[in-house]
């Protein structure tokens, strides 16, 4: 059993991860045909389902450690397991988009995001091996704030958002000697 403190943690983090999946939801069936339709490409299929796989495990993990007398261990394994194993079969379909469409930080994202889960599945062992060890809980927590982080810059991304402001973007246009995308002066 969690610690009350921890169960708020999880309390706010199953209703901020449905608000978030809702507005996922409305912003892709707004423009569900550039997603999902015959036009939509393979990189913005992927930024959807890597968006929405980082906000439905964070929400069904922060659900599952809310119920009484739980541990979050077996819900970490489980949907660790299932993220790790849609992450890398996004992978495998990431290395078949054309060169110009795969980007480096595609495909080092969706590294981070499997590293990650796999965390969170061997976190959830760790629970089940030592369901009272709040340590581990508090590095459960870590990666649900990590899963968000993904999620958000995943949605971002799928709506639009400008991608040329990040630190190696912007070394790699200084290298070349050209500013990086999306800016508009060159300033960093």
């Amino acid at each position: 059993m969690l610690p009350p403190s921890y169960v708020s943690f999880f309390s706010v983090s199953t209703q901020v991860s449905a608000a978030l999946i809702g507005l996922l939801f409305v912003s892709v069936s707004i423009e569900a045909e550039s997603v999902f339709g015959e036009r939509a490409t393979l990189r913005r299929q992927l930024t959807a389902l890597s968006a929405f796989t980082a906000l439905v495990n964070t929400f069904f993990l922060s659900l599952t450690s809310i119920i009484p007398s739980s541990s979050p261990g077996p819900a970490a394994v489980a949907l660790g397991v299932l993220a790790v194993n849609g992450t890398a079969a996004d992978a495998l379909t990431a290395l078949r988009l054309r060169k110009q469409e795969r980007r480096t930080v595609t495909l080092l994202l969706i590294v981070i995001s499997m590293a990650l889960y796999a965390y969170e599945t061997a976190l959830g062992v760790k629970l089940i091996l030592h369901p009272h060890d709040i340590g581990t809980v508090d590095d459960l927590l870590t990666v649900v704030i990590a899963a968000y982080a993904i999620g958000l810059s995943r949605a971002w991304q799928l709506l639009g958002g400008r991608r040329g402001h990040s630190l190696l973007r912007q070394i790699r246009a200084a290298l070349r000697g050209r500013t990086a995308p999306g800016d508009d002066d060159g300033a960093t």
